[in-house]
């Protein structure tokens, strides 16, 4: 399991309404969000490279299988704020 060491008041409450697991994930990661909305979702590498965009969010699920194994950061912006994770693609 992955885990966020700092995160501030902001993305707290946003970490408590938004949950994304499996972490590490092999093919389908999945969100569940509680009275938050999504607006988009993005995904970068860690050269910074964006390898993945969401506009909204009708699914609750991300197929990843496409993106090679390693570390990425995943950038949930929602009404509410923004929200960073890390992530590993297995």
């Amino acid at each position: 399991m992955i885990s966020d060491e700092t995160l501030s008041v902001g993305e707290q409450v946003l970490a408590s309404n938004i949950k994304i697991y499996p972490n590490p994930v092999q093919d389908l990661l999945k969100i569940d969000f509680n009275n938050v909305e999504v607006t988009s979702i993005k995904i970068y590498n860690l050269l910074g490279k964006q390898v993945f965009e969401q506009n909204g969010m009708v699914d609750k699920s991300i197929n990843v299988s496409n993106l090679t194994s390693g570390m990425y950061l995943m950038k949930v912006a929602t009404n509410m704020g923004q929200l960073n994770k890390r992530i590993v693609i297995d």
